[in-house]
């Protein structure tokens, strides 16, 4: 598994890296307004796919200057999408940006908000979020 604070690590890699230490670069993060305290706090924990949506949607509205997809009505074949209402847009933002897919179980579409990912999923999704 993989950690939030090693999920913003990676994430950051390519970008310049200002202030001393990793906590600056987190303060400089939160200041930007792609990632948000509960992050900061949280670092240690396990990065979920909704946390991900979330961090890589303002990352790429935030740092990489790409707009929202307008109407997210596409979306809307998710049968989670809205059981977190607040992550809601950055998980259908995602989806429709094509920088993270959602899963099959049986006959449900379902994005999987708690499902814990991997260090190699968390690098494919940032490299999808980079490439997008």
């Amino acid at each position: 598994m993989i950690t939030i604070g090693e999920f913003i690590k990676i994430l950051i890699s390519e970008e310049p890296q200002t202030g001393d230490g990793f906590d600056e670069i987190l303060k400089d993060a939160r200041k930007a307004g792609w990632i948000e305290e509960q992050d900061i706090l949280g670092r240690d924990e396990e990065l979920d796919r909704r946390t991900a949506a979330r961090i890589l949607h303002m990352y790429r509205k935030q740092v990489l200057g790409i707009s929202d997809v307008p109407d997210i009505s596409a979306a809307y074949y998710v049968k989670d999408l809205f059981d977190c209402r607040v992550c809601a847009n950055h998980i259908a933002q995602i989806i429709l940006q094509g920088v993270m897919e959602p899963v099959k179980v049986g006959d449900m579409v379902i994005f999987d908000v708690y499902k814990t990912l991997t260090d190699k999923e968390a690098r494919d999704y940032i490299s999808k979020a980079e490439m997008c």
